[in-house]
């Protein structure tokens, strides 16, 4: 018999190796139990939980059986949790490679945006990905599994500037394991009033540059009359999203 404390309302996740789980109330209640959900003949057992105290009873599925076992816990506090708990810090425009193992596993990977834009999240791996992308005090915004290519999970949210959290699991949270590479982009997209740039329309000439994945540079260009001009980059900076922000402002 094992007793699990816990502290808020989540979920709680225990499962173990070649034997039969119970999940106790304070009471000695019996709240679920399970024998092979988890991989191979291991149980694994997942329960909706508040604040309070746990019991988790072990047997041999047999009634003449014995043998080695170990158990694993995880809990994952529910969107009205104050505090996340995460793995990792990325930066914008990074990435980081993370395996779920054993299943059940859950990966919470923490980034903070300076300004308003598009936060975009992405996977890619053999595992089939599940995401959700939560705000600061671990209230869920969003959350999607198979818009990625090949099961991969992508997530894009307008934000502005906070803390947020990118939560990775398998999407078969009973058996499913493997590897995985999260990605994220910020996409800058101010509003007309916050340019960063004034060029002139007559022979205006400004330098600039796209500083991580999904920037955008807004210009304003003022025209006192009617007429045509043209407007072009150089570089080696494939510039078409940054010619079009221009475009919308004129």
């Amino acid at each position: 018999m094992y007793r699990i404390a816990v502290t808020g309302s989540g979920t709680l996740t225990v499962w173990s190796t070649d034997v039969y789980g119970y999940l106790l109330s304070s009471s000695g209640s019996k709240l679920a139990s399970n024998d092979d959900g988890g991989q191979g003949r291991n149980f694994q057992i997942g329960h909706s939980a508040s604040a309070g105290t746990y019991y988790v009873r072990v047997k041999h599925y047999s009634t003449t059986g014995t043998g080695d076992y170990g158990i694993t816990s995880n809990f994952y506090a529910s969107s009205s949790s104050s505090s996340v708990s995460y793995e990792a810090t990325l930066s914008t425009g990074s990435s980081r490679s993370g395996s779920i193992s054993p299943a059940g596993d859950q990966d919470v990977y923490r980034i903070t945006i300076s300004r308003t834009g598009t936060l975009t999240f992405y996977s890619t791996g053999s595992a089939d990905t599940y995401g959700e992308l939560l705000i600061g005090t671990g209230s869920v915004l969003t959350s999607e599994n198979n818009s990625g290519r090949t099961n991969n999970l992508r997530i894009a949210r307008r934000v502005t500037s906070g803390t947020y959290y990118v939560r990775v699991r398998h999407n078969n949270q009973t058996t499913g394991t493997g590897s995985y590479t999260v990605r994220n982009t910020f996409g800058y997209a101010p509003s007309l009033t916050s340019y960063e740039y004034n060029l002139s329309p007559n022979g205006g000439s400004s330098s600039a540059s796209i500083n991580w994945v999904g920037d955008e540079d807004l210009f304003r260009i003022v025209v006192t009359g009617s007429g045509k001009f043209t407007l072009y980059s150089t570089g080696s900076t494939d510039t078409y999203r940054e010619l079009r922000a221009v475009r919308a402002v004129c």
